[in-house]
């Protein structure tokens, strides 16, 4: 099964993200995969195919990362495309919010770089949430325009939202759609705790 750790998103957010692809396909802005809203999420580390036997590796890093975590939130930055890959995604906010983030990336990389079964990709973290893939060429230079005269905002990035947890995803096909089904959710050590108190 194919497997990656990342973070999920609430529903409210990934209606206000279908609300910037709408006013971005109004804009005339054209692609050959736009993602669905219940695949929204941020990628910490793509494992790959994994063999069953290496899961119960997995499910504890993830649970050691989620040890070492606080609930912080992040807010949205402006879009971007990756032009090579005809990629279109919206960023995140540089600020506190993105170094917790940063962080718990830090954690759940060095604690998978032990594992012979994981790659790390080496590449700076840079966390987006893609919108669209297989851009049209023409449509590259259609955003870099919207971008420019800021006329499809991206959700209010006063608008947090707030990271309490990571999950380990599977990527797989389910009649014939990609789906990202959770196969397990870590809580981060202060939602732990609280819910031990009540």
């Amino acid at each position: 099964m194919r497997l990656f750790f990342g973070v999920d998103v609430t529903s409210d957010i990934r209606s206000e993200l279908a609300g910037v692809q709408s006013r971005l396909q109004e804009q005339g802005v054209k692609a050959g995969n736009w993602s669905r809203p219940e695949l929204f999420h941020l990628t910490l580390l793509f494992i790959g195919e994994t063999r069953e036997e290496h899961l119960e590796t997995l499910l504890a890093i993830g649970k050691e990362t989620a040890r070492q975590a606080s609930t912080f939130s992040l807010n949205f930055g402006r879009l971007g495309v990756f032009e090579r890959n005809r990629i279109l995604w919206v960023g995140l906010q540089n600020d506190g919010g993105m170094e917790a983030l940063r962080q718990v990336y830090d954690v759940i990389t060095g604690l998978a770089a032990k594992q012979p079964f994981i790659k790390v990709d080496e590449r700076p973290y840079s966390p987006h949430l893609t919108l669209a893939r297989k851009l049209e060429a023409a449509s590259i230079s259609r955003v870099k325009e919207v971008m420019a005269n800021e006329s499809v905002s991206v959700p209010d990035p006063a608008r947090a939202f707030p990271v309490s947890s990571i999950c380990l995803f599977a990527s797989k096909q389910v009649s014939g759609r990609l789906a990202y089904p959770i196969v397990e959710r870590f809580y981060f050590e202060d939602v732990n705790a609280a819910s031990m108190k009540l």
